[in-house]
């Protein structure tokens, strides 16, 4: 990346709770990943993962440390002295800022004030979220087991979710509480705008229609009809899934050299 684009570039990326992260993707990549496959379910592979874990096999990197290994690094490695605490500060060097999932909204604000936007910019929709029946509920002793079994992730998670927090510190908790009701607000507004409903439910329009996987059933939106063209499009582009949205700006991208696609 650094090679294409400018040396003064803003470099930014999100982090999650290890433990949900591998309760998601339990039921995301349960048909790809073969150690979660080998597994009847997810209370199973947490008893004993090693047993069915290796971890040079194709796609067994979403059952252990995936955060890690999205980094750039090796998500086998043993905490060895010195080890974790190097690649931190490595990353530490190329991020200027790290979000974090369970605290999204004062993430948002943080990287809005860091790229001087507006709170419009990012005023946002959930997307890609799972139906409360395909979230499976973990007990304390599954807990410990993936923090433990994922342990590369949660040093990694601790540290950033540690900086936001100092981050927060330094912008001021009054302050930060502020912005992110006025974003909960913004948010709110245009959801009432554009959806049928504001929780996201069962699409069948296959353009507003997310990728599933697994026996993680994704949830999406329905707009609401009769939309004035401006907001049609603010609301369209608010609403779609990845896949379509990265389709949309190939297209966009084809437009602006010329090209009809």
């Amino acid at each position: 990346v650094k090679k294409v684009v400018p040396s003064d570039s803003f470099y930014f990326s999100i982090v999650r709770d290890p433990v949900r992260l591998a309760e998601s993707s339990f039921a995301y990549y349960r048909f790809y990943c073969p150690a979660f496959s080998n597994a009847k379910s997810l209370d199973e592979f947490v008893a004993s993962p090693e047993r069915h874990y290796r971890g040079l096999e194709p796609n067994n990197h979403y059952a252990r440390n995936v955060m890690w290994f999205d980094f750039g690094h090796d998500n086998n490695m043993e905490d060895v002295p010195g080890y974790v605490d190097a690649v931190l500060a490595q990353l530490d060097r190329i991020f200027d800022l790290v979000l974090v999932a369970e605290y999204f909204d004062e993430s948002l604000i943080l990287l809005k004030e860091a790229l001087c936007w507006d709170l419009e910019d990012v005023a946002y929709f959930k997307l890609n979220t799972r139906s409360n029946d395909s979230v499976l509920p973990l007990n304390a002793s599954s807990v410990e087991r993936l923090r433990a079994w994922n342990h590369l992730d949660w040093r990694l998670y601790s540290h950033y979710n540690a900086s936001l927090w100092r981050r927060i510190s330094s912008y001021g908790a009054q302050r930060m509480e502020s912005d992110v009701a006025h974003l909960k607000a913004l948010s709110h507004r245009l959801a009432s705008r554009c959806l049928e409903s504001s929780c996201p439910g069962q699409v069948c329009d296959p353009s507003f229609m997310p990728h599933s996987s697994g026996k993680a059933k994704i949830q999406g939106y329905v707009l609401k009809v009769n939309l004035s063209r401006d907001y049609l499009e603010l609301c369209r582009r608010m609403v779609l899934p990845e896949k379509q949205y990265l389709a949309y700006l190939q297209r966009k991208q084809l437009i602006s050299r010329g090209h009809r696609p």
